[in-house]
């Protein structure tokens, strides 16, 4: 499709450009000098004009030897027209497919084979999860009924626009379907925070464990980015109190969205702060957890791909990686 110019001879700025011609050459041509006649007649004619310019829009069109007028008329397009994105291409594809194929509807089983023989290295769960997400069915109801449940051509559309975007940018699934699973819990996510980390439930179970030991009441996050550390701590063990620090508004907004979308935004204050900056020291906690950038800065650059996409303030450690941890042992 990128080949193909985009100046075309039967563009609408040809027609009008024909039709502009015409009536100019019509108002000279009509014998009178009166405004008001020469109006009224223009307006009777307006359809006949009309017809001629359609005509010779056909005609020039069609025989090479009229390109002397067809390509002065296209001159006009350098204005009306430019160069569509690849976004726009794709969109205009579908919407022909789509006229085409509106009955080739195929099973879910049969779509993921199709997906495996397009990319390298399909993981399998995620495309479930997203065909979970776009037909708003359970997770485990796509796995049972893959041979079952049929998907049409407008859902294909949709699918294969987040499955390109995984599979040739590299896109997180998790940032395309704003969702992540952590613990026990769902997580809302975008750019702004980091996607959570399986790793990172060890850390959850260990503070449930010092939490349910110690009879805790007050546990800080620090660093608390979408606040799932803190919320599942919260959810599942009996602390009374969790405070969410984090530098970024973004993030102390999103860590708010999940403790509604887990239930526990009584138990939840939050903080806007530079690590201990506006934590006051009135504040006094039985527990302080924490899981803070520690990527060395010359490592960012060999991560997986997929990391560029996450908040590089979320990632980067220092030069050795151990700088928050530091500032969090001096200052807590």
């Amino acid at each position: 499709v990128k080949k193909v110019t985009r100046f075309q001879k039967r563009c609408g700025g040809n027609f009008l450009s024909y039709l502009f011609v015409l009536t100019i050459l019509a108002t000279i041509l009509i014998p009178s000098y009166n405004l008001f006649f020469k109006s009224l007649v223009l307006i009777c004619l307006f359809p006949i004009l009309v017809g001629l310019s359609y005509e010779i829009l056909f005609i020039t069109a069609k025989y090479d030897w009229l390109d002397f007028i067809s390509k002065k008329a296209m001159l006009i397009q350098h204005i009306t027209t430019k160069e569509p994105s690849d976004k726009k291409i794709e969109v205009a594809i579908y919407a022909l497919f789509s006229c085409l194929n509106l009955d080739k509807d195929i099973s879910i089983y049969d779509y993921i084979k199709k997906v495996k023989e397009k990319y390298e290295n399909v993981d399998y769960n995620d495309i479930k999860k997203v065909i979970a997400y776009v037909l708003k069915k359970d997770l485990n109801d796509i796995l049972i009924n893959s041979k079952e449940y049929m998907l049409n051509y407008n859902t294909q559309i949709k699918l294969n626009t987040i499955i390109k975007k995984m599979y040739k940018e590299d896109y997180p699934v998790e940032y395309l379907l704003n969702r992540s699973y952590f613990y026990k819990e769902e997580y809302f996510v975008n750019e702004n925070v980091l996607i959570p980390r399986n790793d990172t439930e060890i850390l959850v179970d260990k503070a449930i464990e010092y939490i349910s030991k110690y009879n805790l009441k007050n546990m800080l996050d620090m660093c608390s980015g979408s606040g799932c550390f803190g919320i599942s701590v919260s959810k599942n063990s009996d602390i009374e109190k969790v405070t969410l620090v984090d530098v970024s508004k973004e993030a102390i907004n999103i860590s708010k969205k999940n403790a509604k979308i887990n239930n526990v935004e009584t138990k939840i204050n939050y903080i806007n702060s530079n690590l201990f900056e506006k934590v006051s020291k009135e504040n006094k906690f039985d527990i302080i957890v924490s899981n803070p950038p520690y990527i060395k800065t010359n490592k960012l650059k060999d991560l997986d791909k997929s990391v560029k996409y996450e908040p590089k303030i979320a990632l980067d450690g220092g030069v050795d990686g151990l700088d928050f941890y530091r500032l969090i042992a001096k200052e807590g």
